[in-house]
């Protein structure tokens, strides 16, 4: 509806914003700058039209590049605050196994390491429906993450309780004390007394439970990651490289720093915005060709005026620069009116995942101004052939011509 109503108000929109963004065009480059704002404004309609194209193709750019920016500041926000350690060994399975949960107690006697915590993702039939759940080490997670606890405790957490997040209290209206029905992978059921209550479930999930209640249901226990945080006053190189040596017998195994984990997880986004970005680029090559399309049909129908310039003195290089000149300010035009939707649409994307744990937004605007830079490439391009058609006219022929 929105893109539908801009197409429907483009050509009002199209003359002041043309007027507004040609004016440094006309004071940088004299007659042709001048010639080239007027003609922009002169027919909105078709000027609106031809941007049209450009403003859905930057709009869908502009959408997605604000969308991974605020993800990205979400991912780093969440983690930042809920870890709380100083390395992180990941797994480099792809989803696919993991790391044995032996591990973390071994990186766990390392000298210098106050906490080693594995943490694993299951699954449980609880009271009735399929949910994932969060394996951890209630006497070790604490260390290394601020879950922020609301009620009860985590190191309460046992073989026969279960954590829930505060979410998911208030929509079960369960607390400290009530009970689930559990049901695992091999079939047995257990029945689970809500041990505490959280409050940040980005990274723990709705449900906890302990590592040996889930390896007692026969389930295969790989963790995802170890979590560590170091002793105080330790020397993070020196235990750096003794988990090094620890970790070389498991090749799926990669240690990374606090920081060099958070950019990790950012980052898992990239390969997906840069697959969109491959898409959308097409829908702006598209854009490009509608624009010199609709400058030769323009540059056809003004021959007669285009002769007459160019009788009054106007040189080659002049005309070419005016219709240059006029093919930028319609590509800046739908740049301009597509970064403005994109950035709506982005957030309005951004504040439907709130549930979800995304909470920034974020305007990346070096990445919008390239997009705005690249725009004005696009208008140059799109002008070559029509102004070089222009430039190319018989005077007397074009006078002459109907």
């Amino acid at each position: 509806l929105l893109v539908v109503g801009l197409f429907v108000v483009g050509p009002l929109i199209a003359r002041p914003v043309a007027r507004v963004l040609g004016a440094p065009i006309a004071r940088l480059r004299g007659l042709s700058g001048g010639l080239a704002r007027e003609n922009a404004m002169r027919n909105p309609k078709r000027t609106a039209r031809t941007a049209a194209a450009l403003v859905v193709g930057v709009a869908l750019v502009a959408a997605i590049t604000v969308f991974a920016a605020s993800i990205k500041s979400s991912i780093r926000s969440i983690i930042g605050k809920q870890f709380t350690g100083d390395f992180v060994v990941a797994t480099k399975s792809f989803g696919f196994g993991g790391l044995p949960s032996s591990l973390a107690s071994e990186l766990g006697g390392i000298d210098g390491v106050a906490a080693a915590a594995g943490v694993q993702i299951g699954g449980a039939r609880i009271d009735g429906e399929d949910q994932a759940v969060t394996v951890i080490d209630p006497a070790v997670v604490a260390e290394v993450f601020d879950l922020g606890v609301v009620s009860g405790s985590i190191e309460d957490l046992d073989d026969a309780g279960i954590l829930l997040s505060k979410d998911r209290s208030e929509s079960t209206g369960l607390g400290v004390g009530d009970t689930v029905t559990a049901q695992f992978l091999d079939g047995s059921t257990h029945t689970l007394t809500v041990r505490g209550v959280y409050d940040k479930e980005e990274l723990a999930g709705p449900f906890s439970i302990t590592t040996s209640l889930y390896a007692s249901t026969g389930a295969d226990m790989f963790v995802f990651s170890i979590f560590l945080k170091l002793d105080d006053g330790a020397s993070a190189s020196t235990v750096e490289s003794a988990l090094e040596t620890a970790i070389e017998s498991y090749p799926m195994a990669d240690l990374q720093s606090r920081q060099g984990y958070i950019d990790a997880q950012a980052a898992s986004i990239d390969t997906f915005v840069n697959l969109i970005y491959g898409l959308l680029a097409l829908a702006v090559i598209i854009a490009v060709f509608g624009i010199a399309n609709t400058l030769s049909l323009s540059v056809y129908e003004r021959t007669r005026e285009l002769g007459l310039l160019r009788a009054v003195g106007a040189t080659r290089g002049q005309v070419r620069a005016m219709i240059r000149w006029e093919s930028v300010i319609t590509a800046l035009l739908g740049a301009v009116q597509g970064i403005v939707v994109g950035c709506v649409l982005g957030w309005a994307v951004v504040v439907a995942l709130r549930d979800q744990g995304f909470k920034e937004f974020t305007l990346p605007l070096t990445t919008l101004v390239v997009v705005l830079v690249i725009a004005i490439v696009c208008g140059v391009v799109a002008a070559a052939r029509p102004a070089r058609r222009a430039a190319r006219l018989d005077v007397l022929a074009a006078i002459h011509s109907e």
